[in-house]
């Protein structure tokens, strides 16, 4: 089966498309990565999330 996760480098969307996965599914993970310039974090890169 084919899964969506949008949100996918967030915490929720992340262990969702893990979920999937390692059931055997193909995960497809969307995100716009816009989190850190929407809430105004300093740091320039996502590796924190």
């Amino acid at each position: 089966m084919r899964i969506l996760v949008t949100g996918g480098a967030g915490l929720v969307g992340s262990h969702t498309a893990e979920f999937y996965a390692n059931r055997g599914d193909e995960v497809i993970v969307l995100d716009n990565l816009m989190r850190s310039q929407i809430f105004g974090y300093s740091k320039k890169t996502v590796k924190f999330n």
